[in-house]
């Protein structure tokens, strides 16, 4: 997709790398540390530089004062490059793997609207409409959310090879109506789609009772999301969720 937007990432990345250069030349103290040396530290002097006269005190007094200041407005810039530095790299990263128009929509808006969920579980059909209404609604609020925006929900519900919550269930007894109808809560969740919302979780089982089902769920619009995992639930009937999500902060 950079190949689509209107911001010169090689201008951006050069104005990023100099202004590294600029925190790097202030930052005269340990390469190891996280404060420069001039922050707390620098020459000292003796009072007795200043004389033994009347004001002698008064001036070292001034100095001391001054050198404070210095001190903590030379720390202020400071930081305040090593910010910018790590606001053009992330703006950097939204231009080079998205088109700009959600780029510029996502530095324009600075903030992220984050929704979590968990709806009904169940394997009967009566279930499935239960849960197929509640993850409608939350489409529908999602749907009206600004952008960036994302979800992460336990929607007891997998979109795979068992797509539907009754398959591999007894289904015995039911109309052919109603086994046609066994997909309505996996259909809301696949509608997401049509809203503008990536399918951004892990593609792996999230379900840790013995199903081995996918069955919660993360999705974004209008974000860079990085790779996704599941972290072990221990001992809950779920596994966790986690991605890397990059939004500048302009």
């Amino acid at each position: 997709m950079a190949d689509h937007v209107n911001a010169d990432l090689d201008q951006m990345r050069s104005l990023s790398a100099r202004v590294g250069d600029v925190a790097a030349a202030l930052y005269d103290g340990d390469p190891d540390g996280t404060v420069p040396a001039w922050v707390f530290g620098g020459s000292a002097i003796a009072e007795s530089t200043f004389g033994n006269t009347t004001g002698a005190s008064a001036c070292y007094a001034a100095w001391v004062d001054a050198k404070h200041e210095v001190s903590a407005a030379s720390e202020n810039v400071w930081r305040v490059l090593l910010s910018d530095v790590a606001r053009l790299d992330q703006a950097i990263t939204c231009f080079a793997e998205m088109d700009d128009a959600a780029a510029d929509e996502i530095i324009a808006s600075g903030t992220l609207t984050f929704v979590s969920a968990h709806t009904h579980s169940g394997n009967t059909l009566a279930d499935d409409f239960i849960r197929g209404d509640q993850n409608y609604r939350l489409v529908d609020y999602a749907a009206g959310l600004g952008t960036p925006a994302m979800v992460g929900a336990d929607l007891n519900e997998n979109l795979g090879a068992n797509f539907g919550s009754l398959n591999g269930d007894d289904i015995s007894g039911l109309t052919d109506e109603e086994r046609g109808s066994d997909n309505y809560s996996a259909t809301a969740i696949a509608s997401f789609d049509d809203h503008g919302y990536a399918d951004v979780g892990p593609d792996e089982p999230t379900s840790n009772d013995g199903e081995g089902q996918r069955i919660d769920h993360m999705r974004a619009r209008g974000l860079v999301v990085g790779d996704a995992e599941v972290i072990d639930g221990g001992p809950s009937d779920h596994h966790g969720q986690s991605a890397e999500v990059t939004l500048p902060w302009w």
